[in-house]
């Protein structure tokens, strides 16, 4: 890899733009078309960079499930750049096959840590308040603790 190269390192011929890189490639082009919805793929496929953007964290360009588009999107987008980055960096590295269905999983992943920390932080609370009440006239309190050595 030439360090002064403004060349997609897949295509060869193309600058390599941000907008190239997440979604103009033939290397990530595929993965856009099996998951955008088929009445929106020709807004999906032009226009620049704000309007790719705009269109992305606005709508639901996306497949109807049940996570957000947007949040498939930035995930997707995140491990394009992820992946470009390896691949020019580490010759072991393989992108996966199916990369909508890695994008998609790790959605669901952060989803389900989600909702389990909203519950662990909005669980309602109670209040248990605890006293010590001197023994009867007579009688002697002892603590007890049971220590093993």
């Amino acid at each position: 890899m030439e360090l002064d190269s403004v060349m997609c390192e897949f295509c060869g011929n193309t600058l390599e733009t941000i907008l190239h890189l997440m979604r103009d490639c033939p290397l990530v082009m595929p993965m856009w078309l099996i998951v955008v919805q088929p009445t929106v793929c020709n807004q999906f496929i032009t226009g620049n960079a704000k309007h790719w953007m705009y269109l992305n964290l606005s709508n639901d360009v996306g497949w109807n499930q049940d996570i957000e588009w947007r949040s498939f999107w930035a995930m997707a987008c995140h491990f394009l750049r992820s992946w470009r980055n390896k691949e020019n960096h580490d010759v072991n590295f393989k992108r996966p096959t199916h990369q909508s269905q890695h994008a998609f999983k790790s959605v669901s992943y952060y989803y389900v840590v989600n909702k389990a920390n909203r519950l662990v932080i909005e669980n309602p609370r109670r209040v248990v308040l605890i006293g010590w009440k001197p023994p009867s006239v007579g009688w002697v309190k002892m603590n007890r603790t049971w220590r093993s050595y």
